[in-house]
């Protein structure tokens, strides 16, 4: 068994090394939506800046943003991935900066969250 992660004083009942698969995935659905966004905002970006005004450039402006959180997630999650393949159950402070990008991803992801409500708000309004 491999020892368990230590986060905000408290010890977790998953381990350092458990992270990797979880972080696969997101890095694949990040993959995903960047190419998504990236499409989007390749398509439209001439049309939103000229034939919509403010709501365009607000538009435009949210799609640039999420690709920057989307970008900046994936390569979080690729260091997650990188540092949590290192060590072995004795080695254990190789993976010691684990909770360090474990906090940093939980601030990306209420950065898009704040982001994202923030633009839907200026679309309304």
């Amino acid at each position: 068994i491999m020892p368990h992660l230590v986060a905000l004083n408290r010890y977790w009942k998953f381990s350092g090394d458990e992270l990797s698969l979880p972080a696969c995935c997101s890095v694949l659905f990040r993959l995903l939506g960047l190419s998504g966004l990236v499409a989007v905002m390749a398509l439209t970006s001439k049309i939103l800046h000229e034939q919509c005004g403010y709501s365009g450039n607000v538009l435009l402006s949210y799609l640039i943003c999420s690709s920057a959180s989307f970008l900046l997630s994936l390569i979080l999650d690729i260091a997650i991935i990188i540092l949590s393949l290192r060590g072995s159950i004795i080695e254990t402070e190789e993976r010691s900066n684990m909770t360090n990008f474990l906090f940093i991803r939980a601030l990306v992801g209420v950065f898009q969250c704040f982001t994202s409500t923030l633009f839907a708000i200026f679309l309304v309004i």
